[in-house]
């Protein structure tokens, strides 16, 4: 049996070059970069651990040869020797045989039944703020706002790949339209990679419509706002900043800071940068 030699931190796995994160090539974090593992002895249980480890329902192939693209790069070459039950890889007896014994390119693969549930925010200022919603197969379910806390911000804005979590809000539910909760609590420890892997609770015990929804800002949120204009795309410039909207003095204010708003806002280039409260 041999050990794998980053002994600061378990090694990770993960599957990439599949449509989402539920499938792809198998590869391992150690030493600080990831490397494919060697498919030589890679096996369908092996396989069923890796797809429960990482939330993905059950294996449903372990395609061989170039499925996922060719790839290059050294394999690691440690052999899994699981039954199938096992909760971890790495609680599966393991051997290492060597780097000859995996030809380049012959790299472990796994498809699994389940997808990693989607999240995405609404009613904020961009898709890295606002209202928690997950999907749940046909249809997108609330994230009420019991136990919620920054712990549960960080992991949402970690796995919409939106920076840091900068602010754990109650947010007004949606009040359009009757609304299905996903989620009726997420008690996190913040270093889930997906909110379904905190301590979540699915009992509806709130109707649809009532009750406050998780929110969330994250650092990667587009905090900028042009108000009082005639358009989305001209007024007095406001930034948000610890849970309000502000101006910005226009000391030094120029063309070039607009040109930096007006991209930032998806709103082409600057046309005048202008001064003396114009907009109120």
């Amino acid at each position: 049996p041999g050990n794998h030699s980053d002994s600061s931190s378990p090694p990770e796995f993960r599957l990439v070059n599949g449509s989402n994160s539920c499938e792809g090539h198998v590869e391992v974090h150690v030493q600080g970069t990831w490397a494919p593992v060697c498919a030589t002895h890679w096996d369908l249980a092996d396989a069923t651990v890796l797809c429960h480890q990482l939330n993905c329902g059950n294996v449903v192939a372990i395609p061989q040869g170039g499925h996922f693209g060719e790839g290059e790069g050294p394999i690691w070459p440690d052999v899994f020797h699981c039954v199938g039950t096992e909760p971890h890889l790495l609680s599966c007896p393991a051997s290492t045989l060597g780097a000859p014994a995996c030809a380049q390119g012959n790299m472990a693969s796994a498809i699994c039944s389940g997808r990693p549930h989607a999240l995405r925010l609404r009613d904020g200022q961009s898709h890295c703020d606002g209202r928690v919603e997950i999907f749940l197969g046909d249809v997108w379910g609330r994230v009420l706002d019991d136990a919620w806390d920054l712990r549960g911000a960080q992991v949402v804005c970690r796995q919409l790949g939106c920076g840091l979590a900068e602010r754990a809000y109650d947010a007004p539910a949606p009040g359009h339209r009757a609304f299905p909760v996903g989620l009726s609590r997420a008690r996190c420890l913040g270093t889930e990679t997906q909110l379904t892997q905190c301590n979540v609770s699915t009992t509806l015990l709130v109707p649809a419509g009532s009750s406050w929804d998780a929110g969330v800002v994250c650092s990667g949120s587009v905090l900028v706002r042009l108000a009082e204009g005639p358009g989305r795309c001209a007024g007095r410039v406001e930034v948000f900043h610890e849970g309000e909207w502000g101006t910005v003095c226009d000391d030094a204010w120029d063309l070039q800071d607009a040109h930096v708003v007006c991209r930032q806002l998806g709103c082409g280039r600057a046309l005048s940068a202008l001064g003396a409260t114009h907009f109120g």
